[in-house]
């Protein structure tokens, strides 16, 4: 008789289905366990005082040390829809769970973060508690371009602020242009009943060309001093005083530490396996495709940030 399928429930109160192993998650899951040896012996070394002082003792050139930091991705932090209805593949899996459709994604809806309403509480956890020099938070594709030729000033205005607290608690902001949603819109549902997703965004034929107005439109809050100082002055809590705002504005670039895409392969490896949205299992082919689009927004940023370093060079030596 066949085992039947194990919950695991995380810190977030997200349940993910484990299904019994079988010959096709055999490799799979030595590459867990894998990952898993490897983890422990990090937290072992992180916990061991000797590791920390032989940490410590790195022969480093003068003046230079290691940044330590906590990262996180948007949906993991703040995953309830922000608006009346999901606008991402992830916020609809975690909705579609809620109104009795199955995914593989369990929870309640009364356990999870909301730190885009008390971020500057996290943060300063990071900067007090947890002595951190770096905080590693992510922007969401899927929410700030919900629709094809549409940006949410409002959301990136937030994301502005978190950025900035970060630099007013003395963290260094490092920033992820994308960390796996994607906008509901360019996925295919044939039928709404059941919420199952045909065709991922990844596989619109138009979603290269919705990424590049996505990342036209972040670049262009990074390099514009006018829109940091907007999004500063119109915080609700008046988080920043004048002068905070200025020195920010002065330094030339809220952020200099940036990541493209969060594991890239992760994508890859939902159209074998099925672990995340679009829940695909089996597809080899299809997941080539998508690793072939891929490469594109990973070159993407880079190109759109060439001029930005020429901006940055100003400030910059």
């Amino acid at each position: 008789m066949p085992n039947s399928p194990e919950k695991t429930t995380s810190e977030t109160g997200l349940t993910i289905e484990q299904k019994p192993p079988n010959r096709r998650g055999f490799l799979k899951g030595a590459a867990g366990i894998v990952g898993g040896v490897i983890a422990s012996t990090f937290i072992e070394g992180v916990q061991n005082p000797n590791r920390l002082t032989e940490m410590q003792h790195l022969n480093l050139p003068e003046g230079e040390g290691i940044d330590t930091g906590i990262g996180h991705a948007d949906f993991q932090v703040q995953p309830l829809p922000l608006g009346k209805e999901p606008v991402t593949d992830w916020e609809k899996a975690l909705v579609d769970t809620q109104t009795g459709i199955n995914t593989r994604i369990r929870g309640s809806l009364d356990n999870l973060p909301d730190f885009h309403h008390d971020y500057k509480k996290h943060i300063d956890v990071v900067a007090d508690d947890l002595n951190n020099t770096m905080f590693r938070m992510s922007l969401d594709f899927g929410r700030l371009c919900p629709k094809e030729g549409e940006f949410n000033h409002e959301l990136m205005g937030q994301y502005i602020r978190m950025i900035a607290y970060c630099r007013k608690r003395g963290l260094q902001p490092m920033v992820t242009l994308h960390h796996w949603p994607m906008p509901l819109s360019f996925c295919e549902i044939q039928n709404p009943k059941d919420g199952k997703i045909q065709k991922g965004a990844w596989e619109h034929p138009e979603i290269l060309k919705h990424f590049r107005f996505y990342i036209e439109n972040i670049i262009q809050y990074f390099m514009d001093p006018n829109k940091v100082k907007a999004a500063l002055e119109s915080d609700p809590e008046k988080t920043f005083n004048p002068q905070e705002i200025d020195e920010t504005i002065e330094d030339g670039m809220i952020c200099k530490n940036f990541i493209t895409i969060n594991e890239p392969m992760m994508h890859v490896l939902t159209y074998w396996g099925g672990d995340f949205p679009p829940f695909k299992r089996g597809e080899f082919t299809l997941a080539q495709e998508v690793l072939k689009k891929l490469v594109t927004p990973m070159k993407l940023p880079i190109t759109k940030c060439m001029k930005l370093l020429r901006f940055l060079h100003k400030f910059v030596p």
